[in-house]
């Protein structure tokens, strides 16, 4: 899915099919007919200078409905990255947010 992105006055173009898919959401389709369901994936998109620019891609599953593309500062990024287990190396201040959820902190603030 092609879509342009709006980053205050720049008009960033991405393309789930050419960027980075960092996690993927359920593609299975609900069981009842009258639930109304999305599938949230979390793409990186870099443009030819390396800026980087985090989005999601939501898309119903089941019923018949719009793609949507919301873009994401890399901050809630990588907390959607941590609630799901997974930690990236692009992020600097990984570590530490780590030992606050090893300790059994659940969100960084709490500390």
């Amino acid at each position: 899915m092609k879509a342009a992105l709006y980053d205050g006055s720049r008009r960033i173009m991405v393309d789930t099919k050419r960027d980075i898919c960092l996690t993927s959401g359920s593609t299975v389709p609900p069981a009842s007919s009258d639930v109304q369901v999305f599938g949230k994936d979390l793409y990186l998109h870099e443009n030819p200078h390396k800026n980087r620019q985090f989005y999601f891609h939501i898309r119903p599953l089941g019923m018949t409905g719009k793609d949507r593309v919301v873009p994401v500062s890399p901050v809630m990024a990588e907390r959607y990255l941590l609630q799901r287990g997974i930690t990236c190396t692009e992020f600097p201040a990984t570590n530490a947010v780590l030992r606050l959820y090893e300790w059994g902190y659940g969100i960084a603030e709490e500390f």
